[in-house]
């Protein structure tokens, strides 16, 4: 969770990846398995292997890229589809419209599914702050959802500095979805360009050096990819573009939301993987949040890791991997998780 704070930061000043391997392939971008899938205006791009149904989608932490998923896609593609991809300004996605917000997440990975031709039921898998747009996912639309992973994720009540982030929250209406046509990206003004320019030089040299831990356990076709994304960032421009103008809101707008609701994405399968050491709230206060995720539904479990770093699947894919076929075996049979 950590992490998770140092790149919703950076992911403010431009967009990126964090930590990357130091290696690049020029300007020519590199052989990227997958394909582009146009939203109206803008691509999104989609990379699915394995068959079957329900197609698990993963959805990427503020910052990562689809090939984050390296070590864990391949193992699901054994029992199922599985598809991963870069949100909007992220990886090999095309610039979209603004304001950047979770809400306009979950709602460009529905047109993206929807135009790419992989019908429901999902099972949803969230990582970080994918995992609060998973949920978004599953609120908008859920009939959609027939099963729920979240991957040490983000819970409405996060500490950002000494307080929740959501008590920045100053009652302002959250935008509806934008389109291209609605709300397309501002040009950059000359000082946006030139802030961008020296910024962009600074973070090129901080992430030269070679990967390390727990990074460098990706393959090295991840790696490359994610140095090149790194060297070509896209450019935020104007100040509401920046997601972290909406995220307070978002946050409480959740937490609003479940106000005297019990279990209400009913008993669907949900297991909540939690990494109890590298958080910045208290073992007590995070096992809490874990524990309130999971009341999300009636069918829940929390698997807790005390060993892994924020990133679980690149730590222990094997144990991501196999908690997301629990969930996929119980969205499929209809039967109750084992606690």
């Amino acid at each position: 969770m950590r992490l998770l704070c140092l790149c919703l930061f950076s992911f403010a000043l431009l967009v990126s990846t964090a930590a990357t391997a130091g290696q690049n392939d020029g300007d020519h971008p590199p052989n990227v398995p997958g394909q582009m899938v146009n939203i109206g205006g803008y691509r999104m791009h989609l990379y699915c292997i394995g068959d079957g149904s329900p197609s698990v989608i993963l959805l990427n932490g503020a910052g990562d890229i689809f090939s984050d998923w390296a070590l864990v896609q391949p193992g699901i593609a054994h029992f199922t589809r599985v598809c991963s991809y870069d949100y909007a300004w992220e990886g090999f996605s095309d610039a979209g419209p603004v304001p950047i917000t979770m809400h306009q997440q979950a709602f460009e990975a529905h047109l993206m599914l929807k135009n790419a031709g992989i019908s429901p039921p999902y099972l949803l898998v969230g990582h970080s702050s994918g995992g609060m747009v998973a949920q978004l996912y599953t609120i908008t639309y859920p009939t959609d959802v027939a099963g729920l992973v979240l991957v040490d994720s983000l819970h409405e009540d996060m500490v950002m500095g000494n307080a929740m982030l959501r008590s920045r929250a100053t009652g302002k209406k959250i935008p509806p979805p934008q389109t291209m046509k609605t709300s397309p990206p501002p040009k950059p003004t000359p000082e946006e360009q030139l802030h961008y320019e020296e910024r962009l030089k600074r973070v090129q040299a901080e992430y030269s050096a070679p990967a390390g831990p727990p990074l460098n356990k990706l393959p090295s076709d991840a790696l490359r990819l994610r140095a090149w994304v790194h060297a070509h960032p896209k450019l935020l421009t104007g100040a509401q573009s920046d997601p972290m103008v909406w995220m307070a809101e978002e946050l409480q707008q959740v937490h609003d939301w479940r106000q005297g609701k019990v279990n209400p994405f009913g008993d669907m399968p949900l297991i909540v993987i939690g990494v109890l050491g590298d958080n910045p709230v208290s073992l007590e206060e995070r096992r809490r949040q874990l524990d309130d995720m999971a009341l999300l539904s009636s069918n829940s479990k929390v698997l807790s890791n005390r060993e892994s770093t924020h990133h679980v699947q690149w730590d222990d894919p094997k144990f991501v991997t196999e908690t997301v076929k629990m969930n996929y075996e119980a969205a499929i049979h209809h039967t109750k998780l084992a606690k």
